[in-house]
């Protein structure tokens, strides 16, 4: 996922889950998985600590143990490129004349990232009995953005429908039902262009 995916600062399951153990004087922290398992009782070991244990609870794995998850964490700011001619941007003074300020990730990026995800689940092949479901805020943003701009069409076409229909019912004329139309839609074009810019 790390590769596949754009905008990824990190990706946590069971196969890198942190774990904290105490084993006499000693605590150890490592991963669940830092020996892999090869035999069902390694299995079973592995699945009975993941279950046992209240930070993976919920989050890696749930509380029955028939469901897991898979946590891609998006990175906060955009990022920076390297550029090999770093250094040469200064001016005189030791100031920099490029804005050092770092720049958050914007939602066409987020949206390329929960698109890529789609596109992921959809390319897998894991037979009729396991499901795949993406979630998280940004895959509900994208939704929510997704569903607003496809009500936001249909309404203003119904609307204007309706604004049509009792005019005509009121003037009977087209040229009453055409110029009322075309300001209401001209402002409408001209708040949108402003909000644009």
């Amino acid at each position: 996922l790390e590769d596949e995916l754009p905008y990824v600062e990190e990706v946590q399951s069971l196969v890198n889950a942190r774990q904290t153990r105490g084993e006499g004087d000693t605590r150890l922290v490592d991963e669940l998985l830092e020996e892999w398992p090869e035999t069902p009782e390694d299995i079973a070991a592995i699945a009975a600590r993941a279950r046992a244990n209240p930070f993976y609870r919920n989050l890696y794995v749930s509380e029955d143990g028939r469901t897991t998850g898979i946590v891609i964490e998006p990175m906060t700011f955009q990022p920076v490129e390297d550029d090999d001619l770093s250094g040469f941007d200064e001016i005189e003074g030791g100031e920099s004349d490029v804005d050092e300020e770092p720049l958050y990730l914007t939602g066409f990026q987020t949206a390329a990232l929960v698109n890529a995800a789609h596109a992921f689940v959809a390319s897998l092949d894991l037979g009729d009995e396991t499901e795949v479901h993406l979630m998280g805020s940004p895959v509900t943003n994208q939704e929510i953005q997704e569903q607003t701009a496809r009500d936001m069409v249909f309404f203003s076409a119904l609307s204007i429908a309706v604004i049509a229909l009792l005019l005509g019912v009121v003037f009977r004329r087209w040229l009453a039902i055409l110029m009322p139309l075309s300001l209401v839609v001209l402002a409408v074009v001209a708040t949108v262009g402003a909000m644009a810019v």
